[in-house]
């Protein structure tokens, strides 16, 4: 913050400090909240701050995106991806996991596709690494589709630079691409056969494939260029295709319809994360089942006669900690439950600075189990409030009942929620006042928090409730690691390094030990919580602005 309100530096009005901070910020993400920080210096100090004024000018980033349906992603594509990066033809890598599929009915869900290539790169690559996962045919398929359903590589490759207008956009195909009877001047988007702008309008970087060899790369496009590595470095290169994983993890069903074997054979072909999420979420199994909205629960495995009870741990996880994991698995322990699913909200309008989206959310309590409890773990994390949306806790566990008939489901909470002043009688759904529906149709798991001691009978709260307890006399591991202190270190360190670039970035090592390795490299990949130093940055200057004397100047140091 200092090197914003030092007293000595550039002197400027309110206006530059309204474009400074501008400057620094993502702007699809973050825009909107210094917009509305300005109108409310505009009401609080009558401050005109006029947005015809701009700031200089920086250097274009060079982004090469990866697209292709990674179902999954292999150690392959992060190697490409990694070589692509040391060839210093560009600055950053973004792999674009393809939207819905029609045409491929047997592929996963966009929303699977998505969390597993996240899953790979916080795990597999540091998070100092400039190599990004976008979501943009996911989250926006709705818009981009064509009237086949699928969004096309020119519509897919517009929208970012529309976006990301300080960005040059190159896309990466390998030399297979060009082999005789594929001519990309004939592919087609929602305006038709557009293949001829897709070539004039963006770079394409060619990665050489053997068997595939190319004699004049200008004969098929203006801006192709081969991709190739400096010096006497030679290209690292991987078979490991998705195609393999998929035929490997179907055997490896086969041998195993319980279990499968653990997804041994997927060993060194993926990420160990991304075998545990193939492994929980019962992935290629069989054709056309990887796309259910909830995880793969062990009633639809194999024919069971007994029920399965299922612990439920709900929450914004904004972002998931240790502390939800050490709770999750202390609830799997207590035998008290077969299995925990972690269940992060969906939207919630109800809570407006809740800014980090349900998917973001969602795609870091993925990180969180499949990259720190082994794989047989009984863990899970269900997406059914991010696909369907703001649910009440009455109207979530209703859906799951009727979507999961043999099992029994049980909601965890802390003992801080059975403190004076919180009444569960009271809460709501889409119905009106459903509590007491709640209390007497679902289990309440209870989990004892230190310095919240309940001193009546559970059994005045509702009259399903019921303590959870280690068995032999084992004692409760508890943390007070919150998502609260999570965020609020987060917003002291981005405003302490305000403009510093990468290296501001990597002082977030502040919440290390807070949440997980790959939580804590997501964040950092994709700068969340960094709004919330930025708004704070710029109220402060503008009450600095408003306790000058009627003098509209603030100084500030340069960055």
């Amino acid at each position: 913050m200092r090197q914003f309100l030092a007293g000595a530096g550039v002197a400027c009005t309110a206006v530059a400090v309204y474009h400074l901070l501008r400057r620094y910020l993502p702007p699809a993400q973050l825009d909107a909240e210094v917009q509305e920080a300005a109108e409310d210096a505009k009401e609080q100090h009558s401050i005109r701050i006029a947005s015809s004024l701009t700031v200089a000018p920086t250097k274009r980033r060079r982004v090469a995106v990866y697209g292709g349906a990674f179902d999954p992603i292999t150690n392959g594509h992060l190697q490409l991806s990694t070589e692509i990066i040391h060839s210093g033809q560009v600055d950053e890598m973004w792999i674009c996991p393809s939207g819905p599929r029609p045409d491929k009915p047997s592929l996963s869900s966009p929303g699977y596709r998505c969390a597993m290539a996240e899953i790979a790169v916080n795990q597999g690559v540091a998070p100092s690494f400039p190599i990004l996962v976008v979501d943009h045919e996911v989250k926006e398929a709705a818009t981009l589709a064509g009237a086949d359903g699928s969004v096309a590589t020119y519509d897919s490759l517009r929208y970012l630079a529309e976006k990301h207008r300080d960005c040059e956009i190159s896309f990466v195909i390998g030399s297979d691409w060009l082999r005789p009877g594929t001519d990309i001047r004939k592919w087609t988007s929602k305006e038709g056969t557009t293949g001829e702008q897709l070539l004039n309008e963006f770079d394409f970087l060619v990665l050489p494939r053997p068997g595939y060899e190319v004699e004049e790369l200008s004969a098929f496009g203006p801006r192709m260029k081969w991709l190739a590595l400096p010096g006497a470095f030679q290209m690292a290169e991987s078979n490991a295709a998705s195609t393999e994983v998929r035929k490997r993890a179907k055997q490896e069903w086969k041998d195993d319809p319980l279990r499968g074997r653990s997804m041994l054979a997927l060993n060194g072909l993926v990420q160990p994360g991304v075998l545990a999420f193939i492994l929980r979420n019962e992935l290629y199994k069989a054709a056309g089942s990887a796309a259910a909205a909830a995880p793969a629960p062990s009633a639809k495995r194999t024919k069971r006669t007994k029920r399965t009870n299922v612990g439920l741990l709900g929450g914004a996880f904004s972002p998931i900690t240790n502390t939800h994991m050490q709770l999750a698995s202390e609830v799997v322990i207590s035998g008290m439950v077969d299995e925990v699913w972690i269940v992060p909200c969906g939207p919630r309008p109800d809570k407006p600075s809740l800014k980090v989206s349900a998917q973001q959310r969602y795609i870091m309590c993925c990180l969180a189990v499949f990259t720190t409890l082994s794989p047989d773990f009984p863990v899970r994390v269900s997406d059914h409030e991010v696909t369907h949306g703001a649910m009440a806790t009455y109207d979530s566990l209703c859906w799951l009942a009727q979507t999961f008939p043999l099992h029994d489901f049980s909601w965890v909470i802390g003992s801080d929620w059975l403190q004076p002043g919180t009444d569960i009688r009271q809460w709501e759904s889409k119905e009106g006042k459903t509590g007491d529906q709640l209390l007497n149709e679902f289990d309440f798991l209870v989990a004892p928090r230190t310095g919240y001691d309940v001193d009546r009978p559970l059994s005045d709260f509702g009259p399903r409730f019921k303590w959870m307890a280690l068995p032999n006399g084992f004692t409760l591991a508890e943390s007070n690691a919150s998502s609260t202190e999570v965020r609020q270190r987060a917003k002291y360190t981005y405003g302490r390094h305000l403009g510093r670039g990468n290296a501001g970035i990597m002082a977030l090592v502040a919440m290390d030990g807070l949440v997980p390795p790959a939580v804590l490299a997501y964040i950092i990949r994709h700068q969340l919580y960094k709004d919330l130093a930025y708004k704070e940055t710029f109220r402060k200057a503008i009450e600095k602005v408003g306790r000058g004397a009627g003098s509209e100047k603030v100084a500030l140091a340069k960055p």
